[in-house]
Parts: C-alpha cells; structure tokens; sequence
C-alpha cells in the first residue's frame, strides 16, 4: 500500500533531486548564516518582485503570477501584493479563480477577495511581516537545517538553505535559494499541509527604486463586506 507519506517523500524527491546535485555543504552554522541573510533582507528599503507560485497536489495543479511592492521606512512596513491565478483555455469564466490583493498601508492590512456575487475586505491591524517569518516558522517545526552552495538566479550568486524533518533528516520538507547580496529569496520548494508542494520563482524583480505612496493606499469598494480580523467573522464591520 502507498502511503501518504511515502507519495509526498515521492512528490519531494522529484523536485529537489535537481538542487542535491552539485551543491556543495558550506562550513558556516546555519543560524548564523540565516540571520545575516535576514539583516541583509530588512535592509531593503524599496523592493519590487515579480514571480510565478506553482502548488501541486493530488487534487491538480495551480498555478498563479504575483507581483509584490515593498517599502520599508521610519519602522513601519508599506506592503501590496497582486495575486492572479493563469486560467486554462476554455475555461469557464464561473469557475476562473478571482484574483486576490493584499495591502498593508503601515498602520492597516487589507485583504481583499472576489467570491462569486459579492466582493469580501478583511482588515487586521499591520505588521512587518516578509520570506524569513515563513523559513523561521518552519524551522522551529521541522528543527534541521543546512546551508550549501547554489547556482546563481537572475545573475544574483545565492546560498540554498534546506530545511529537513527533524525525525527523518534525508526527508527535505523546504528549500530556498537566497540572494547572498539582498537576502532575499529569489526561489522556494515548500511542502504545505495536504502533501501540497508549492514552487515559487522569481522572475524580475528591483530594489531601492522609487515606489509611488499611492500604491499603498487603499479604501475598500463601496459594496464590498468588510469584516475586522480580530472580531468574530460573522460581525460586519461599518
């Protein structure tokens, strides 16, 4: 019998056996080589990334285009993110995923859905989140990580940080290949609940360019529903 578990092992080998190959262990302790790269990334003042997010399952195949601006400024954090998912052709517009759209303006974070017949606005407080929360959170999971040496990814050298399972360290669950100049992540593979395997690509992106405020500013639809985050999710907001 196939198990879950040896399938997603399958599923994981399939698409970090290309990483394994010719990357080469560095003698730096991981933790500390991560915590450069992260003072590296919060020193970014500006960024704009363009990428493509692949998830794959037992269920199919989804694929999305994101584009990402950033600005980092005074300790506060102004943050847009565009997430529109490629349809197939023929599909039925009813069945197209809706494009989503998430904006944090420093004090406020919006996030705005398309669900059919009506447009939804989430609002919480905003915090200064970026790729390190995500590797960070995974660690303190899964608990092994290494560093190695990598290829480079649009011109830019990189470290791959692999991060394995803590009872089976030839199980990879995370990879990341990370700007050694920026710190920032310009590639992932990320096993996610449900045996979902998500690849994520960058494919342009720029940094201490000049971001227009007006990109972080956002006022929610007039018929949208809006509903506070930190409320109960029944309780419309005014």
């Amino acid at each position: 019998m196939i198990t879950k578990s040896l399938l997603t092992r399958g599923i994981l080998g399939l698409f970090f056996m290309g990483a394994a190959l010719g990357a080469v262990a560095r003698a730096e302790d991981p933790k500390e080589k991560l915590a450069e790269l992260k003072k590296k990334r919060e020193k970014v003042a500006t960024l704009y990334i363009k990428a493509t997010s692949v998830s794959r399952s037992g269920s199919g195949t989804r694929e999305s285009n994101i584009e990402t601006w950033e600005k980092n400024s005074d300790g506060k954090q102004k943050f847009r993110r565009e997430v529109t998912a490629k349809v197939e052709p023929g599909t039925p517009k009813e069945q197209a995923a809706a494009p989503s759209l998430m904006i944090r303006d420093g004090e406020t974070a919006w996030r705005e859905m398309d669900v059919p017949g009506k447009k939804m606005v989430f609002r919480a407080k905003a915090q200064k989140l970026n790729e390190y929360n995500e590797i960070e959170s995974l660690l303190e999971k899964k608990g092994i990580a290494k560093i190695r040496d990598s290829e480079k990814i649009l011109d830019q050298p990189c470290v791959l940080l692999e991060i394995r399972e803590k009872a089976n360290p030839e199980d990879l669950v995370g990879s990341y290949w990370i700007s050694e100049k920026y710190g920032i992540v310009l590639k992932s593979v990320v096993e996610s609940a449900g045996a979902t395997i998500t690849e994520m690509k960058v494919g342009e992106f720029k940094v201490d360019e000049d971001i227009s405020e007006s990109k972080f500013a956002y006022k929610p639809p007039p018929d949208a529903q809006v509903f506070d985050e930190n409320l109960d999710k029944s309780k419309k907001s005014p």
